[in-house]
């Protein structure tokens, strides 16, 4: 999916809804929630992961650590828990 470009506003809309919504109005690319521009370089999901745009979180092998990946850029936070290692 696509996000809104102003980081600060939660609106999130699936790639095929994002398709229909600006179809119905092409003159305007826009957030329907706050009005920022609608750049369509902004993504979720798998997308984000694999270097569409964004940030992809990724946990760190062996560890309950998570790296967060901004444009090559590298956080780490510690103390949290993949969701996977729960099953395990």
């Amino acid at each position: 999916g696509q996000r809104c470009s102003n980081r600060d506003c939660p609106c999130r809309l699936h790639d095929i809804c994002t398709q229909h919504f600006f179809r119905s109005q092409p003159d305007n690319r826009r957030c329907p929630r706050c009005r920022a521009e609608w750049t369509g370089r902004d993504f979720v999901g798998e997308r984000a992961a694999t270097g569409g745009g964004g940030a992809a979180r990724r946990p760190t092998a062996g560890s309950s650590r998570s790296v967060t990946v901004t444009n090559g850029d590298a956080e780490s936070e510690e103390g949290e828990e993949d969701e996977d290692d729960e099953d395990e």
